[in-house]
């Protein structure tokens, strides 16, 4: 449970930033269409890689680590290279014509990234107190 309010939390504080440089950027306020629309999209594609890329590529890394998984590790596990998949989709989603304009395909490139290295922070940060509640109560 504690995982899910991780990646929830994530996913939150990603769509808040990446909705707020956009709106920096561009100079307006996003209306309620496009906060729907980005919350839906990122909300789908975050859960999907939580559960396929994310979930057991760290439970991997752990593992071969021995268990001491720093938060370094972790953000850059699933900031970087557990984002690969959705990067070469974004990709090529963005090279045909009509799928994704370039520069949204970026933008969500961006959020993926961020969304990855918050989940992996928060992750890190879950399996050290694991580590400590397990020593202590033993």
């Amino acid at each position: 449970m504690r995982i899910a309010g991780i990646a929830v939390l994530a996913w939150l504080a990603a769509t808040v930033l990446t909705m707020s440089a956009g709106a920096v950027v561009s100079g307006e306020r996003p209306g309620i269409a496009d906060l729907v629309g980005v919350a839906t999209t990122t909300f789908v594609a975050g859960a999907a890689l939580v559960l396929a890329c994310y979930l057991p590529g760290l439970w991997l890394l752990r593992r071969r680590v021995g268990g001491r998984l720093s938060a370094l590790q972790a953000a850059t596990a699933t900031g970087v290279g557990l984002n690969m998949p959705a990067f070469l989709v974004l990709a090529i989603m963005s090279s045909r014509a009509g799928v994704f304009a370039a520069g949204e395909a970026v933008w969500l490139a961006i959020l993926l990234l961020l969304f990855g290295v918050l989940f992996g922070l928060g992750y890190a940060r879950y399996c050290q107190q694991a580590a400590v509640t397990l020593r202590s109560s033993a």
